[in-house]
């Protein structure tokens, strides 16, 4: 069986930065950038598929695979990884592969290490990495224009305009728990919905403050391990943390600005069909190493502990061959690319 992702060792490989220049970055995406960015959604390889339907106790139906794009197989492995889990005969919601743990940075590093070799095996430039959004302190989306990735009407839909405005979400419409993606017909999937700024709630990004208070924790993540741990890096950056004062539970970093975005991106487990999520865990990940290269962190760091998928010595799912949670947890230079620097940062 092939494995869904390889990550290759090439420190000189640069991670993509979103803001070198304003101008530079309409440019580029203007040209090569925003056709490039579409590759991934059209093209399918191969005896590359997902699964749709699954047989279980529940369901006596057939199991069933589908052809899908490189871009759909990332964001299926999104959705799947936020299946509930089985725990005692019972599907426990609150759990997953993905989030609420440790597992959260190094899962969502590996998704993108997957889809960006994908696109240089695509275009043949072993050069090509996926940029990031910088969105410290800003007021608005300022990417959320049809020259970049794409701006909306009232009601969330796309521009015509944009690039995206077409692209079809996979695993869209109601998330049964105890199903595998019903909606994988081309006519059926849900467009692409934003809504920037609409949430009354989370009606603002993350400050400048919010990520220099997320980096002073020095624990990479603590007890109990889930959304609810105090003093966590892993959890101030998830955004279940108030990151002043690593006690109070509120949404912030990463989850903020889902919940900012809306629409798709506010639907967590279909939300990395949006491009835009690509750009924001980017992101995330350079925070991420940030946090490495300030405490010179390694895998010895990553914690024991007893949750379902998140342990250290867990494999990512659902990549295979497998990639232990723990030995995301290093340098990227390790892992073959490096990032930009952008405002100090």
């Amino acid at each position: 069986m092939q494995g869904l992702a390889t990550i290759e060792r090439n420190v000189d490989r640069k991670k993509g930065l979103w803001f070198v220049e304003k101008i530079g970055l309409v440019l580029s995406w203007r040209g090569k950038g925003s056709s490039v960015c579409g590759l991934p959604k059209n093209h399918k390889k191969p005896k590359t598929c997902v699964l749709a339907r699954a047989e279980d106790r529940h369901h006596r139906a057939p199991i069933r695979f589908v052809d899908a794009s490189v871009y759909d197989v990332f964001a299926w492995t999104h959705y799947y990884s936020m299946k509930p889990i089985m725990v005692n005969s019972t599907l426990d919601t609150s759990r997953n592969y993905a989030h609420q743990g440790p597992a959260f940075p190094g899962w969502h590093r590996l998704a993108l290490l997957f889809l960006e070799r994908q696109i240089q095996l695509m275009t043949g430039d072993e050069d090509f990495a996926l940029p990031y959004y910088d969105w410290r302190g800003e007021k608005n989306c300022s990417i959320c224009t049809n020259d970049i990735i794409g701006d909306n009407d009232e009601q969330g839909n796309l521009h015509p305009n944009s690039h995206f405005s077409s692209w079809r979400a996979i695993c869209s419409g109601y998330d049964y728990p105890d199903a595998y993606c019903p909606v994988v017909e081309e006519h059926q999937m849900e467009k692409l919905l934003r809504k920037p700024g609409t949430d009354p709630v989370s009606n603002r990004l993350p400050s400048f403050k919010d990520v220099e208070d997320t980096l002073r924790w020095r624990d990479f993540d603590t007890a109990p391990y889930n959304e609810t741990a105090r003093r966590s890096f892993r959890n101030a950056l998830e955004g279940f943390l108030r990151p002043s004062d690593g006690e109070t539970l509120e949404r912030n970093m990463h989850n903020l600005v889902h919940m900012y975005l809306g629409g798709t991106m506010s639907r967590v487990p279909i939300s990395s069909n949006d491009p835009i999520f690509v750009l924001h865990h980017s992101f995330v990940d350079k925070i991420f190493d940030k946090w490495i290269e300030k405490y010179n962190a390694s895998p010895n760091v990553y914690p024991e502990n007893n949750e379902l998928g998140h342990g250290p010595s867990d494999c990512c799912t659902p990549y295979f061959p497998c990639y232990r949670n723990k030995d995301l947890l290093q340098s990227s230079t390790q892992l073959g690319y490096k990032f930009s620097t952008f405002q100090n940062f």
